[in-house]
């Protein structure tokens, strides 16, 4: 098994094997603490694809990657960017199209209310039930 050493090749042909073989294609991750080297490999049984990172740096790629890999797992579109300019034409959906008048207070159907139930409300601090223990 050889290591892929650039970043961009390896992600590139992670992404293709997976779509190749997405019911096939495992990933496993494996970090050496002792050593502080980040190990990622994916493989469908045929081929096999490895990279090695010791570098922090690594660590935002490896989350695009992830991302990626999972929203293809997932079946998702990647969501774009939000735009700080406000360039689109159509007005923004009001926050309630439903008008509510909030000078009167609201009636309240009597009939509604569950009546109480023959225990109380919980936490009314009623009696517990003893525990009857069995005689031997």
């Amino acid at each position: 098994m050889v290591y892929i050493k650039s970043w961009t090749r390896y992600q590139k042909e992670v992404e293709e094997l997976y779509l190749a073989f997405p019911t096939k294609t495992r990933y496993n991750i494996k970090f050496r603490a002792c050593d502080g080297v980040l190990v990622l490999k994916v493989t469908n049984d045929v081929k096999c694809l490895k990279h090695k990172a010791t570098s922090a740096i690594i660590l935002n790629r490896f989350e695009t990657l992830n991302r990626s890999l999972l929203n293809k797992m997932a079946n998702l579109q990647p969501k774009p960017l939000p735009s700080t300019t406000s360039s689109s034409s159509e007005p923004l959906p009001e926050a309630s199209s439903i008008p509510v008048d909030l000078s009167e207070p609201m009636a309240i159907d009597e009939g509604a209310v569950a009546p109480p139930t023959a225990g109380g409300a919980a936490g009314a601090g009623g009696k517990k039930k003893k525990n009857k223990s069995k005689k031997k």
